[in-house]
């Protein structure tokens, strides 16, 4: 049996066992460098408590200009949670934006779940879709593509592992951000997500003083909540803090953590 023969066995083997997605592996003989890229420079919502500082930058890339390999796989937006690493329950997918997973090098603890990026293929063809998963099969710098995405920027090639560019960009949402509590949140559990937001969330931080002190939380790599190590005590709101990748601060007042779907309807970035 051919050194090829015995790779693409073993790749496929390994695809089966640790994850759903149906993907090619890359060739063997694929000299391609998958790397950053040149970083390319270039209204308040319901919620009447919440506070923004800072300016968008609206339009202008969030990220570095990554070059990658694209694969595609069936997508699992509505696949339910145990399917998906960025766990967007509450949140439905933003229309007319499709779904990419991102690859495990770029994963970071969910730091780009729900971030909007332009991908183009390899004729050229330019979409914008919505991170809404995981990839640690995919190759460095290299995307999971759903199967409208894949469609849109390859022009509808057979599924396969193709040559792409992306980067980050702003999402242009017209709506609020919204803070989601996780199912069994209780006054002994805080556990928070971002959903909506126009760009990347940076961190997420809560105080119980009205603002004189904030405490970080850690965002759980493998459902993009965040969490508290010490439970707040003797209350059952919170002011929430956001910040948005571009430093852009957005603090919600009197969020109710203890009940479990949207809690909280903050200005976008």
């Amino acid at each position: 049996m051919t050194t090829l023969k015995i790779y693409s066995l073993f790749c496929g083997l390994i695809i089966l066992l640790i994850n759903d997605r149906v993907s090619s592996c890359p060739s063997i003989l694929d000299t391609r460098t998958h790397g950053l890229g040149s970083k390319t420079s270039s209204s308040p919502g319901p919620n009447s408590g919440a506070q923004r500082t800072g300016s968008s930058t609206s339009g202008t890339p969030l990220s570095p200009l990554y070059q990658g390999i694209g694969t595609t796989w069936g997508g699992n937006w509505q696949g339910g949670k145990l399917f998906r690493n960025c766990d967007f329950v509450s949140w439905p997918q933003p229309a007319g934006l499709p779904e990419v997973a991102i690859p495990g090098n770029l994963w970071n603890n969910a730091s780009l779940c729900g971030a909007c990026v332009e991908v183009t293929g390899p004729t050229g063809l330019k979409k914008l879709a919505v991170a809404g998963d995981s990839c640690f099969s995919c190759s460095a710098y290299g995307l999971d593509l759903d199967p409208l995405m894949w469609g849109a920027v390859t022009g509808n090639a057979s599924p396969s592992a193709l040559p792409i560019t992306w980067q980050v960009v702003p999402c242009g949402f017209n709506g609020s951000m919204k803070i989601i509590n996780k199912d069994g949140v209780s006054g002994y559990f805080l556990s928070m997500q971002v959903a909506g937001a126009n760009q990347p969330v940076k961190s997420l931080e809560i105080s119980t003083d009205g603002g004189t002190n904030w405490l970080p939380t850690d965002r759980q790599t493998s459902d993009n909540y965040f969490q508290v190590a010490n439970q707040p005590k003797d209350t059952s709101t919170v002011d929430v803090r956001i910040t948005c990748a571009d430093g852009t601060q957005v603090v919600s007042k009197n969020v109710d953590y203890t009940r479990p779907g949207v809690t909280a309807s903050p200005p976008n970035c």
